[in-house]
C-alpha cells in the first residue's frame, strides 16, 4: 500500500495504481498535458473508503511513500485508464507492476 500526498492530503491507495498515477503525470508533466484521474482510496486512518479526484499537469507536486500492508481499495478500472492513457502517448504496451521484462 502506499500513501499518495497531494495539496497536503494523503490518501491510501495500491501500488499499482500509485506507480501508475506518477508515471502518468511525470508524462503529462512532460508534455504540458491535463487529466482528471478518479481512485478509490482509504483515508490516513485506513477507517473510511473514499473517491478521489486528482487534476494532473505540470504544476503537480505528488508523492507516494511506502504505506505497509493491508487491504488495497479496488482500482482496477483506474490502472486499466492509466495503462490506456500512458499506452496512447508512449505507443508502447506498459505492463502491470510487477511483471518481467523480456528482453528482445
Amino acid at each position: 500500500m502506499q500513501r499518495l500526498t497531494v495539496a497536503q492530503r494523503s490518501f491510501l491507495v495500491g501500488n499499482g495504481v500509485a506507480a501508475l498515477v506518477l508515471e502518468y503525470a511525470a508524462l503529462l508533466g512532460r508534455i504540458r498535458g491535463s487529466d482528471i484521474v478518479r481512485l478509490a482510496a482509504l483515508d490516513e486512518d485506513q477507517e473510511a473508503r473514499v473517491s478521489i479526484a486528482l487534476l494532473l499537469n505540470a504544476g503537480t507536486q505528488l508523492l507516494a511513500e511506502d504505506a505497509g500492508d493491508g487491504p488495497e481499495p479496488d482500482n482496477g478500472s483506474a490502472e486499466r485508464y492509466l495503462r490506456g492513457r500512458l499506452d496512447a502517448y508512449t505507443g508502447a504496451v506498459v505492463p502491470p507492476l510487477g511483471a518481467e521484462a523480456v528482453a528482445s
